[in-house]
């Protein structure tokens, strides 16, 4: 389960910059299929499509933690991956995927912001430290390992560069910096 945060924590900034320049060429700023291309292939149980038996493939310690958790929840999208299942949803506008290992205990959530509901301390520090810039969207990564301290992953682009910028406790590092021709 380490090793899947840890891969997932370091592929974001590189999907988010991948997802971004494809989503530009389809005319959408969204973030889209970073989980999937970070896991690989899935084998996927949808509740909206299949029965309720289908729930009975995802561990029931997992399924009662999340209930727990997110009460308001009413139907999760479910997936089995290789180090064990996600529950995905939409809440606010905000797109959330909790992980569970193979136990059912939370391993992380994945929260993607549009730029226009971003968390007020986050849009605090790029309207300050990167105004200039244009925000498509942020992720945030919660795990085991950042004792509930979430780190912000954005992609920030003006006329000559496009950033990567990883915002954790409120400080900012430029990860990546790729110049445009």
């Amino acid at each position: 389960m380490k090793k899947l945060i840890i891969m997932l924590a370091a592929l974001i900034p590189a999907l988010a910059a991948t997802n971004k320049l494809n989503a530009q060429q389809n005319g959408n700023l969204a973030f889209q299929g970073m989980e999937r291309a970070a896991f690989g292939n899935f084998a996927t149980i949808d509740n909206s499509k299949n029965s309720g038996e289908s729930i009975a493939n995802i561990n029931s310690k997992a399924v009662k933690n999340f209930s727990k958790n997110y009460k308001k929840v009413s139907s999760p999208r479910w997936e089995i991956i290789m180090d064990g299942y996600t529950a995905e949803f939409t809440e606010n506008g905000v797109r959330n995927i909790v992980y569970y290992d193979t136990k059912g205990n939370w391993a992380g959530n994945l929260k993607r912001y549009p730029a226009d509901k971003l968390p007020g301390e986050v849009q605090d520090i790029l309207d300050t430290q990167y105004g200039r810039y244009t925000i498509d969207g942020v992720s945030q990564i919660e795990t085991t390992a950042s004792n509930g301290v979430p780190t912000y992953i954005a992609v920030a682009e003006d006329k000559k560069s496009i950033k990567w910028l990883r915002i954790f406790d409120g400080e900012v590092e430029e990860y990546k910096v790729f110049s445009k021709k």
